[in-house]
């Protein structure tokens, strides 16, 4: 057995708290939606013991080395585990902890202003990747100027500056075997890539943000998608039937719960061209003919 001493700073403790830590945060989780409890984990008692024993994991880590704590996607946790974040935030001033959480706009509550309070609490809008850096990345990610001007505009338009999309691109590209590594680390390109296929993992994503939307909601988008990347709701009110003020108010919902569209002057913008395809492709092939077949609404076929 290890003394006391060496123990701490062995990298056998800093597995067992790394793994105690996201034991106590998988517990809240799973707790909150109602699911099964991993085979013999032993559950804290509350959700306050829970945020007991994270802190003390946490610290733990961060008396070790600099520890970083990501919680992605808070905007689907439970309030329970959005109560053990906030908990986190407010022990770990004054310990080498970065904790970081994730969530979409539309998610902002109350308990995120009433974080926000606290002088060591910052929050940061992540924009997308202006064509500039997208470049930046491309050419790092390639370490191939000749590449990354071959590909960047096919990767731009498909990942809209989503760094998630373009590095799921490279993957998919990789993958493909349209693009192979030199023995100096620089890629280079094996064929012609005529278009980029998105990966699965991204249509998944996209995928899982439409199944958000209600019935009406749907609705709407579906004949929005029909008419391209960019459109003019009045035209989608006019096939549907919905009057102009009740139509712009489920646009503006749309984009202010669920960020699939954006308004663009007097039209809207889808956020991403991957959510309109995808909206697209999951239409019957019959009710995209019948969309496309309504005379004067000038609403073309996409394929």
């Amino acid at each position: 057995m290890l003394a006391a001493g060496r123990w701490w700073h062995s990298p056998g403790f800093r597995l067992a708290a790394a793994a105690a830590l996201a034991a106590a945060v998988t517990l809240v989780l799973a707790r909150g939606w109602g699911e099964r409890q991993p085979v013999g984990a032993e559950e804290p008692a509350s959700a306050a013991a829970a945020a007991v024993a994270a802190r003390e994991r946490a610290r733990a880590l961060a008396a070790e080395r600099p520890t970083v704590i990501l919680i992605d996607d808070l905007h689907f946790a439970p309030e329970e585990a959005r109560s053990l974040f906030a908990a986190l935030a407010m022990a770990l001033p004054g310990h080498r902890v970065l904790l970081i959480g994730t969530m979409r706009p539309a998610a902002e509550g109350d308990w995120r202003g009433d974080l926000l309070r606290f002088d060591h609490v910052r929050h940061l809008h992540v924009e997308r990747l202006s064509p500039k850096d997208l470049a930046e990345l491309l050419r790092d990610s390639f370490k191939s100027e000749q590449l990354a001007a071959a590909l960047g505009l096919q990767i731009a338009v498909k990942s809209d500056g989503n760094p998630f999309f373009a590095f799921e691109i490279i993957r998919g590209l990789r993958e493909g075997q349209f693009i192979r590594q030199e023995a100096d680390g620089t890629w280079i390109g094996t064929r012609v890539v005529h278009e980029i296929e998105i990966p699965s993992s991204v249509l998944e994503l996209v995928n899982g943000r439409v199944a958000d939307l209600s019935e009406e909601e749907r609705d709407v988008v579906d004949v929005a998608c029909c008419l391209g990347f960019e459109f003019d709701p009045g035209l989608v009110g006019d096939v549907l039937g919905i009057a102009r003020i009740p139509l712009l108010k489920r646009f503006a919902r749309i984009e202010r719960s669920h960020r699939l569209v954006r308004a663009a002057g007097r039209h809207y913008v889808f956020d991403h061209h991957q959510v309109q395809e995808a909206l697209y492709e999951s239409l019957h092939e019959q009710l995209r003919e019948e969309y496309h077949g309504l005379p004067g609404h000038e609403i073309r076929d996409l394929r």
